[in-house]
């Protein structure tokens, strides 16, 4: 037999499907990540629902933030490698704990829109500031009703306190809930935590 006419064997093709493999492996990846990624984004830009005991909770996570505020912390995501992890309870945890920082602009502001029942609630804001800060104030605006507030000192950035600011009456519309400062502390106005909406009696 001749031997120029043995079919040869493409060494090649074992290196070849392995890229192949991986290059469909990590576009799969990416795409699962896209989809992860635009099911948060839509279900967290949602009106905030009350809770079945008709408690609304607004945290800085679903909450849209003007001029200079910062969630804290940044870089969650940087921080997680391991894709199980990255989308785990962990990361869900953390990112309901995150918490508005860098309060230092006047025209800065933070926004969530509500779905609530109708009738009158009771507003209550849990916010961290210490003591060289303290003294700032802010409006507190819902569905068109303003509610102001000053900060008061809690021990530090990291002390969590929580202040009644009054009550509003609110329809079974949808309406927008806004945190602007009125005027700022020292260094920023204040640490901003959570609001909650409780409905009254």
């Amino acid at each position: 037999m001749n031997a120029e006419n043995t079919p040869q064997t493409n060494k090649n093709l074992p290196i070849v499907t392995t890229v192949l493999e991986f290059a469909a492996v990590t576009v799969f990846v990416v795409i699962v990540i896209f989809v992860f990624q635009r099911i948060a984004l839509m279900r967290y830009n949602q009106p905030v629902a009350p809770a079945p005991n008709g408690v609304l909770t607004l945290i800085p996570y679903t909450a849209t933030l003007h001029g200079s505020l910062q969630l804290h912390p940044l870089d969650l995501e940087l921080q997680k490698e391991d894709f199980s992890y990255h989308y785990g309870r962990e990361l869900h945890k953390e990112r309901m704990n995150r918490t508005v920082t860098h309060w230092t602009e006047p025209d800065a502001s933070v926004e969530w829109n509500l779905n609530p029942g109708g009738g009158t609630y009771e507003v209550e804001i849990c916010y961290a500031c210490p003591e060289d800060s303290a003294g700032g104030s802010f409006t507190l605006d819902v569905g068109g009703t303003p509610l102001s507030g000053t900060v008061q000192n809690t021990g530090g950035w990291d002390q969590w306190q929580t202040f009644p600011l009054g009550e509003v009456q609110l329809g079974g519309e949808k309406v927008a809930l806004t945190v602007k400062a009125q005027q700022l502390g020292t260094s920023a106005l204040m640490d901003l935590k959570s609001i909650v909406l409780k409905p009254k009696g």
